[in-house]
């Protein structure tokens, strides 16, 4: 019955789908800060405050991904507000993947797609320049630390631009069909085929 309510209401399934695949991705840059902090330790307030922005903005993003593919109005772009929070203090650095990296994951003009890309590794190059030396000792940072703080970095960033690629989708025509069917339309011709058998 569950599965029967989700299927018939757009806007439900999207939402749930986006909130899915945001905890997905917050649970990937949770693990990913365990493994490159130098003083791994685990706190639930952290974790939860990252999950819980990371799954406000994939229901957001799946908000307006159903909004867009089923003609919905536009105010629907609202409801990526809460979790653009994502974004402050530490998550600086996703911000050109998520505006301009979706750009990549359209079917758009190559040069804006090419634009894309260079937004995805513009923000792990930042990331790479920042991190490369230790702020403290103004020593290098060691070899596999910076390779993995650079992977997964890219990693997480090439997932906050396919969320954003949702930015660059088209919205679909509004039809009134799509909410409200004229009455009896199919159930007239329907029967008129029943009729004649």
């Amino acid at each position: 019955m569950a599965r029967g309510i989700v299927q018939r209401r757009p806007m439900l399934r999207g939402a749930l789908c986006g909130l899915g695949l945001g905890l997905l991705w917050g649970v990937a840059a949770r693990v990913y800060m365990r493994l490159v902090a130098d003083n791994p330790e685990f706190s639930w307030v952290g974790t939860l405050f990252i999950l819980t922005l990371a799954g406000l903005l994939g229901t957001g993003l799946g908000l307006v991904w159903a909004a867009k593919v089923h003609g919905r109005r536009r105010w629907w772009l609202l409801a990526l507000l809460p979790g653009l929070l994502l974004f402050a203090g530490q998550g600086i650095p996703f911000i050109p993947a998520f505006l301009i990296g979706g750009l990549a994951f359209t079917r758009r003009h190559w040069a804006l797609r090419a634009l894309g890309a260079a937004g995805i590794v513009g923000g792990v190059v930042a990331f790479w320049s920042d991190v490369r030396f230790d702020s403290d000792t103004m020593l290098g940072t060691p070899t596999g630390m910076l390779v993995r703080l650079v992977v997964g970095m890219a990693v997480l960033s090439l997932g906050v631009a396919v969320g954003g690629s949702v930015l660059y989708r088209p919205w679909a025509a509004r039809t009134r069909s799509a909410t409200i069917e004229p009455i009896g339309s199919a159930d007239v011709a329907a029967g008129e085929g029943a009729l004649a058998t």
